[in-house]
Order: structure tokens, then sequence, then C-alpha cells
């Protein structure tokens, strides 16, 4: 077994794992050790996804399958194995036996999703909004291992943070299109103003409802000012790095101004 173990190389998706667990436990500005173990389960499972997406796509008929189909079957034991471990004291000394659902639900999603993967499917826009949900159900499970509780704001904290990184998969797809100068490039622009202009007639009904603040709703502001400088016709080579880099900076805009905005909605 090599020692290197596999690692997901999608800053994306890291973002998407991490940004919404931060908001959900500054938001409620708790840091006890349940939320250590928390983050470490959610990481664990994260990374074992890895070695079983590999498991799915590999056919051990050929000549290197062998190995690396052993290998990526220890590294997601190990990191089962932590989860499990992670897991085990939030349920008995914490008793957040909710995680249990929480753990069903999300064994459901990922298993979809490595369905997906297996069909080579995971890169549609369907497949994406999949991973988007699965991943950001760390605001939500944070929420709960925080607060010891479940209600409408964890669910609202979910949502805000599934309509802001599927943002990113209508932005991505709709540049990298108009670039190749793709037969979809087309649809593909009005499907990503179409999300963007949807984005903000709800972001615009819950500030109206009194959901969120104004401030709150400033963490939206970057990705509609990138998508409408996005949709400039493409000239020079696209930099996928570039827009990487200005994606987690957004993400950053986006964690802060989330949990300033959020804090006195959940006072209220």
């Amino acid at each position: 077994m090599k020692f290197k173990p596999p690692v997901p190389h999608e800053h994306g998706a890291w973002a998407m794992l991490y940004a919404p667990l931060i908001i959900a436990v500054a938001v409620l500005g708790r840091y006890e050790l349940s939320v250590w173990l928390f983050l470490l389960a959610t990481t664990a499972i994260f990374l074992a996804h890895e070695p079983l997406a590999v498991l799915v796509k590999l056919n051990p008929k050929r000549p290197s399958s062998p190995q690396i189909f052993r290998e990526s079957k220890w590294w997601f034991a190990i990191y089962s194995a932590l989860a499990i471990a992670a897991t085990i004291p939030l349920l008995v000394n914490y008793q957040r036996w909710y995680l249990v659902p929480f753990g069903i639900v999300l064994t459901v999603l990922l298993t979809a999703h490595i369905y997906l993967a297996s069909k080579r499917e995971e890169r549609t826009i369907g497949g994406e909004f999949l991973g988007v949900i699965s991943l950001t159900f760390t605001a939500p499970g944070a929420y709960y291992v925080a607060g010891g509780k479940l209600d409408w704001f964890c669910l609202l904290l979910w949502a805000l943070n599934i309509v802001y990184f599927t943002s990113s998969i209508f932005y991505v797809k709709m540049r990298v299109s108009r670039f190749a100068k793709k037969k979809d490039a087309t649809t593909l622009t009005w499907q990503c103003v179409g999300y963007h202009v949807l984005l903000v007639a709800v972001i615009g009904f819950l500030i109206w409802q009194g959901w969120i603040t104004m401030l709150a709703a400033v963490a939206f502001l970057p990705i509609v000012l990138r998508t409408i400088a996005g949709m400039k016709e493409e000239k020079g080579k696209l930099n996928l790095k570039r827009i990487g880099i200005a994606e987690s900076i957004y993400t950053l805009v986006f964690v802060v101004f989330l949990v300033w905005g959020m804090k006195p909605s959940l006072m209220a």
C-alpha cells in the first residue's frame, strides 16, 4: 500500500465542505471539542469518497488495476474507521443522536453521486449540483453538533450555502463553453443568467420577509458581479487557475459577510 493517501485535488470541493461548517459554528460562536470531532468525521468521510470513486470506476481485470484496487480498499477502510471513531463520542458522550438520520441522508446522497461517477456523469450540472448538496450538508450538521438543536435557522444556512455554491457550476460552465465556442454556449449562458436572476430574486424575497439582513445579502454580491463581468467576449487564454483563485476569494467574502449578517437573525 502506498504511504501517500489519496486526497481530492478540487479546491472548490474543499471550500464547499468547510465554508458551511465554519459559517454554522461561527454564527453560534461555539468551538467545543464536539465541533472538532465533527470536523474530523466530515473530513474523513470526504476523503473516503476519493478511493471509493476509484473503486467504482476501476476494471480489476486490467493489469494495473489489482494493485490500485487493493490500495483504494485499504484507504477507504482507514478513512471510514476515522469517521466512525470521531462519530461515536458525538453519539455517546454528547447525545447527538440525530446524526444517525443525518448519516443516512448523507449516505443516500453520496451513493447517488458515486453512481453518477461510475457512469462518468458526475461533471454534469445535475451531478455537480448533487455534490453541492452533499458537501454543504456540513452546515446543518455543524449547527446541530455545536448547538444541540435543529430548527429553521440551520435549514436556512444550508439553503444559502447551496444557492451560493451552485452559482459556480453555471458560471464555470458558461465561461468554458464561451471560450471554446461550443454549440451549447448560448444555452449555458442563458442558464447562468437565469440562475443569477433567480438568485437575486430569492435573496430579495428573504430580505423582504426579514429572514436575512442586508449585510448577509452582501455576501452574494461578488458572485453576481463576476457573472455580469464574465459575459463579455472571451479573449486570450482561459485561465482556470485564476478563476479558481477568484472563486476562493469570493468564498472568503461570503463566509465573512454571511456570519456577520446572520448573527442578528439568530438572536431575533
